[in-house]
Order: structure tokens, then C-alpha cells, then sequence
């Protein structure tokens, strides 16, 4: 291919495939073609939680790092079912399919969310009952203004 020729597929906008090594894409087909034999024909489209996903990559990443080349089940790479694994999670946030079940940190757990509630129950009853004590002004709770308690 020319510099001419290449310039003219960048200014056409053309996706450039051809960048893309085929060794790598032959090991990806393999893996699928054993997920064929284990599973059924397409079932990763039919979505699953993203993080098993991710704990996949992560099982494989490790063996492969301890020194195993080939996944011992497929006897294929560990980094082509990385690599799978990596496509199907890009595709899941492509399509919005399968179910993000990623933890959120700015998110509370449920437990959490519940425990957190229950704190600020019990805070509530004991600041209630310490008011309720005669004695010097108990103050303000972080956050609550000195209007709430003005009898004035």
C-alpha cells in the first residue's frame, strides 16, 4: 500500500483492519471454538455479570505470570482467553449487554447502606435522650444548624 493510498484511508475514515496482527485473532477464534464445545454457539451474547469477566482475566493473568503458557482445560494460551475475555467485556460496554456489577467505590454497599442507617438511628435516639436531660445545651450535630435548636 502507498503513502497516497494510506493517506486517503485515513481522510476516508476508514477503520484500518489491517492493522490488527491475525496470529492473535486465530488464538481468540480458538478460544471461542472451545467455548463452543463447552457452552453453546454465541451464549457470551446472552450477557453475564461483567465481573466474572474480569475474574476470569484475572485467573488466567496469574497462571500465565506464575509461568504456565496454556490453560490447562482449552490447552490454549492464557493470554488468548485474556484476550477473549478483554473482547467480550468491550463489547458488554459497546452494547450495554450482560449486567455491570462492578463496585462503584462513591457507592455504598447494601450491608454498608444499612449499617449506616443504623448508626444514624442510634445517634438520633441517644442525641434525643441527652436533650432530654437537664443540664448545659448539648451542641449541634455536625451538619445541623444552630436554627434547629433555637427555642427563640
Amino acid at each position: 500500500m502507498s503513502a497516497t493510498t494510506m493517506k486517503d484511508d485515513k481522510k476516508d475514515e476508514k477503520i484500518q483492519l489491517e492493522l490488527i496482527p491475525t496470529g492473535p485473532l486465530r488464538e481468540i477464534a480458538k478460544v471461542l471454538m472451545h467455548g463452543v464445545d463447552k457452552y453453546e454457539l454465541n451464549d457470551w451474547r446472552k450477557g453475564l455479570e461483567w465481573t466474572r469477566y474480569y475474574g476470569s482475566i484475572q485467573r488466567h493473568m496469574m497462571a500465565w505470570m506464575d509461568g504456565e503458557e496454556l490453560d490447562p482445560d482449552s490447552g490454549l494460551p492464557h493470554l488468548a482467553h485474556v484476550a477473549t475475555c478483554a473482547m467480550f467485556l468491550l463489547e458488554y460496554q459497546r452494547t450495554n449487554a450482560g449486567e455491570d456489577d462492578r463496585w462503584k467505590p462513591h457507592e455504598l454497599l447494601p450491608y454498608e447502606q444499612a449499617h449506616a442507617d443504623k448508626v444514624a438511628e442510634v445517634v438520633a435516639a441517644i442525641l434525643e435522650i441527652v436533650r432530654s436531660v437537664p443540664g448545659p445545651a448539648v451542641p449541634n450535630p455536625v451538619g445541623a444548624s444552630d436554627a434547629d435548636n433555637d427555642a427563640d
